[in-house]
């Protein structure tokens, strides 16, 4: 084992290398109206929350069919046995630009390069 440089203990010899670091233990104190308030927060928001659940239960009640289909009638209520998802397949046409020969032309002239022979002119001559 390496013996430590000069001047330097080694780690066991360290009076706080067998000890773990300690936290002090936290306590929060809340004195009895706060407490109150706090508790009659989460009990107004647990209301609200139940109170949204019940409406959006009631909202769905009509789409709803309970009935067991045991009997095999034909039920025209019922508009397709697929699943509603959140994504639907159509998706919006993604619009593409694509520059003009003289957006192209003006962007290298811009930064100083030269000209490709492509975009000069129609037939590759050169245009000052």
């Amino acid at each position: 084992m390496p013996q430590p440089a000069e001047g330097q203990a080694r780690r066991s010899d360290h009076s706080t290398a067998a000890e773990p670091r300690r936290r002090p233990p936290v306590a929060i104190t809340i004195d009895s109206p706060t407490r109150a308030r706090i508790s009659d927060e989460i009990r107004t928001l647990l209301d609200r929350a139940e109170a949204l659940i019940d409406f959006l239960n009631a909202a769905d009640a009509p789409l709803l069919d309970l009935e067991p289909d045991a009997d095999g009638e034909a039920e025209p209520d019922e508009a397709s046995a697929q699943p509603v998802t959140l994504a639907p397949t159509w998706a919006p046409p993604v619009t593409i630009h694509r520059p003009t020969r003289a957006e192209m032309r003006a962007a290298y002239r811009r930064n100083g390069d030269p000209v490709p022979a492509n975009l000069r002119s129609l037939l590759g001559r050169f245009v000052a």
